[in-house]
């Protein structure tokens, strides 16, 4: 199957959300595994040759999330020997240390609103969803009906927004306090892989009923209209998606990497991968992602890639600012300065 749409992107393919399939066209150009070295964009560390620096060595890191000063991270192998444990490090160097430990749940960090969030409950952690104050403390946020963590957590500058594991419906609240509402459905019995949220609405990816293909989603944030089906591909595996101020990026097993407008409309292929991995990020010129077992910076044009390491076993999260690029692989922490 990967080899017949191999075939098909190598003809140059674009897909559509109303048509539901892929179609063969020559209306895109396709990202190639040997375009000219980044030519649409300049190459990073300071001239192209990147090397990483370890900056946190705990077992085992899996998740991190970055404030303007610091990258938080989380991680813990087995909730039942209690060793979750939540640290940080400077993003200038330093010591990198833990201030949560032994916590009996593997706890995950994520940054929504330029605030820290530990999600875990386990004590000392007040809730499902703890915002880590300024001066160390934890405020339980008020969560969904779930019994358990929930998922996809992300926000802007006056609410948070996550899937409730178990309804699979989107909630929100407020971040200065009071009750979660539902915002959106996201398509129940398939819950969300992966869910967003821009200044206007909320994106989300699930799998149809039949568990063939995935769907991409739109809904309004202040939960006034229903879905708006974006894409639907039926021979899909979705791996991750990101965005920027007018586009969704995403990774599928069979297709590499892509890209299709906010609004809709055709799918541009970026770059194929036989292995395209399952993390994804973006600034303003590039896409960040494992392409082949490869840590790979792509401009978004496509028009070329440049390796940032090749040391990449387990790399379970990855973020990007305005100055480095940071990566949980193997239960470490590393960062490469652009």
């Amino acid at each position: 199957m990967k080899k017949l749409l191999r075939a098909i992107h190598s003809s140059a393919t674009v897909f559509s959300a109303t048509s539901a399939v892929l179609l063969a066209t020559a209306s895109m150009a396709e990202g190639s595994n040997n375009a000219p070295t980044r030519a649409g964009c300049a190459p990073l560390c300071g001239g192209g040759v990147c090397s990483p620096v370890l900056i946190a060595d705990f077992w085992p890191t899996e998740s991190i999330a970055l404030t303007d000063n610091d990258v938080y991270f989380a991680g813990g192998a087995y909730p039942y020997i209690a060793n979750g444990f939540v640290g940080r490090v400077p993003k200038s160097g330093g010591s990198a240390s833990r201030f949560l430990t032994n916590l009996a749940t593997i706890p995950a960090v994520e940054e929504a609103g330029g605030e820290i969030y530990v999600l875990g409950a386990a004590n000392p952690l007040p809730g499902r969803v703890n915002r880590l104050n300024a001066n160390g403390s934890f405020t339980a946020i008020p969560t969904s009906p779930s019994t358990q963590k929930p998922r996809f957590l992300t926000g802007d500058a006056t609410h948070l927004y996550w899937v409730d594991n178990d309804n699979g419906h989107f909630y929100t609240v407020p971040r200065a306090g009071g009750s979660p509402t539902v915002v959106a459905q996201s398509g129940l019995p398939s819950k969300p892989l992966q869910a967003l949220v821009d200044g206007d609405s909320l994106y989300w990816v699930n799998r149809p009923a039949n568990g063939k293909g995935w769907n991409l989603w739109k809904a309004p944030k202040n939960g006034g209209a229903a879905p708006t089906l974006l894409l639907f591909l039926q021979a899909g595996k979705f791996h991750k998606f990101a965005m920027d101020a007018d586009t969704l990026y995403f990774l599928d097993y069979y297709t590499g990497l892509n890209k299709i407008s906010k609004s809709g409309g055709a799918v541009t292929n970026i770059a194929y991968a036989d292995s395209p991995g399952n993390i994804l990020a973006v600034d303003g010129e590039r896409l960040y992602w494992i392409k082949d077992e490869v840590l790979t910076a792509t401009c978004k044009d496509g028009s070329g890639d440049q390796v940032l390491t090749t040391e990449t076993y387990s790399t379970s999260d990855i973020a990007v600012d305005d100055t480095g690029i940071y990566w949980a692989q193997f239960y470490k922490v590393f960062k490469l300065t652009k």
